[in-house]
């Protein structure tokens, strides 16, 4: 299993597989993420750097209170916590 740190690194390059797993495991929010990723000209996995770097630059306390919840009661912590970013920001809850 991939460190947290070492996969948002890698997310934040536009770099793995988390669109990939996305599509697999939840194609309605990989749809989602292609949709919107293309409303800002960018294809997924960009859409996905972009918005974890956006997460990493602003987000607060709560914002990661609820992300290490998540983290601890799934059995992929660093697919629920890339999942977790997703979907505040597609919920335009992220504020960018």
């Amino acid at each position: 299993m991939m460190l947290l740190g070492a996969l948002i690194k890698q997310v934040m390059r536009a770099q793995g597989t988390f669109v990939d797993a996305m599509n697999r495991r939840q194609p309605e929010t990989g749809a989602r993420i292609a949709e919107e990723a293309g409303r800002h000209g960018m294809d997924s996995k960009g859409f996905v750097a972009d918005t974890m770097q956006r997460f990493m630059a602003a987000e607060d306390s709560e914002s990661w209170t609820t992300i290490v919840g998540n983290i601890q009661r799934s059995e992929d912590p660093g697919f629920a916590f890339v999942e977790t970013v997703m979907r505040k920001r597609l919920s335009h809850q992220c504020g960018h």
